[in-house]
């Protein structure tokens, strides 16, 4: 094992004993655990799992430095439950064969499962079409339920299906992201996202449709990357089989195997993550990547909390500890 395992172990271990007895200041170590240190580089990655609002720092990133690549990373997850609608436009539902044999008129009970990233004066807006026909509009909380509303007519003539988000927003306190789950009929037949929809950004005119059948977060990422003006071609999308421990480690081998066996030649690399995960993430990537080019770090502020960790020192306890734990499980990349 080399020293600096040793030392950068024990590092944290003084750490982790100062702050459980106050002695630690909290802002130096938010600071330690959130370092910035950007490289010289031609590629940057960011984290799939991060909130949606760091699509627009990555954006800013990538054109501000004119990097070659953006790498996007995380685990595929087969099984999304909800649908993130993460600006203004239409979820649009096409119900296909299901319906094709209901011809009779009666009153119909449509609820739309649903829940909004904010809450209070926050909540995402949205207004419900059938058929292009405007049926109600709701205020989405930020609890998981079903928004009730009353149809009269025949299910067969049923086209499409419309959910418009009317108010995202990007601020200080947040970001205000819409998120759709299905459309129950008659409290029995249900229509899951999932390959029953689409999505248009801005109008609904299909000049900027996304289809709803993504498999992981990066891959939602990189088609709101596309949506603000990125070249698709400049964008990659790895992930790694879905795991419940280790998932930084798991991206992080995902995107060596990658660059191990392609034709793709790194100059430098920075890394973007949240906040006080930061030097976790660092730390992994350097430990895992080839060591013949430079590898950096670039924080992006938890704007939803940006207080959080200064205020909770158990948090910051538990970050420290799972710091610490990384290390443990990164020796064997030390070993010669």
């Amino acid at each position: 094992m080399r020293k600096p395992v040793v030392f950068l172990t024990l590092t944290l271990v003084i750490i982790a004993g100062m702050l459980l007895f106050g002695n630690f200041s909290t802002n130096r170590l938010v600071t330690y655990l959130s370092p910035s240190h950007r490289v010289d580089a031609n590629t940057v990655i960011l984290e799939g799992w991060l909130p949606s609002y760091t699509i627009d720092s990555a954006k800013k990133e990538f054109e501000r430095e004119s990097y070659n690549l953006i790498i996007l990373t995380g685990l595929k997850h087969y099984g999304l439950d909800y649908c993130t609608v993460g600006m203004n436009g239409f979820l649009i539902f096409y119900p296909g064969q299901i319906f094709k044999d209901e011809t009779l008129k009666e009153e119909h009970l449509i609820e739309i499962d649903a829940f909004s990233e904010m809450d209070g004066i926050y909540q995402s807006h949205i207004n419900f079409y059938v058929n292009d026909s405007l049926i109600s509009d709701f205020n989405i909380s930020m609890k998981k339920q079903k928004y009730p509303v009353k149809w009269y007519g025949s299910l067969g003539s049923i086209d499409s299906l419309m959910i418009e988000f009317t108010n995202d927003m990007l601020d200080d306190y947040g970001d205000r992201n819409l998120y759709v789950k299905e459309l129950i009929f008659n409290e029995i037949i249900k229509i899951h996202y999932r390959n029953n929809s689409v999505y248009d950004i801005g109008a609904l005119d299909n000049k900027n449709r996304m289809p709803s059948d993504y498999d992981s977060s990066p891959a939602i990422k990189k088609r709101k990357l596309i949506s603000s003006g990125v070249d698709s071609s400049k964008i990659i999308v790895i992930t790694a089989e879905n795991t419940r421990m280790n998932r930084t480690l798991a991206s992080a081998l995902a995107v060596k195997r990658w660059i191990d066996t392609s034709e793709y030649q790194i100059r430098g690399l920075n890394i973007m993550s949240l906040g006080v995960h930061s030097r976790r993430t660092w730390i992994t990537y350097k430990r895992v990547l080839n060591k013949s080019y430079d590898i950096g770090i670039i924080p992006i502020t938890e704007i939803n909390q940006p207080d959080f960790y200064r205020n909770s020192n158990l948090s910051l306890w538990k970050e420290t500890l799972s710091l610490f734990y990384y290390w443990i499980i990164l020796i064997p990349f030390f070993i010669i």
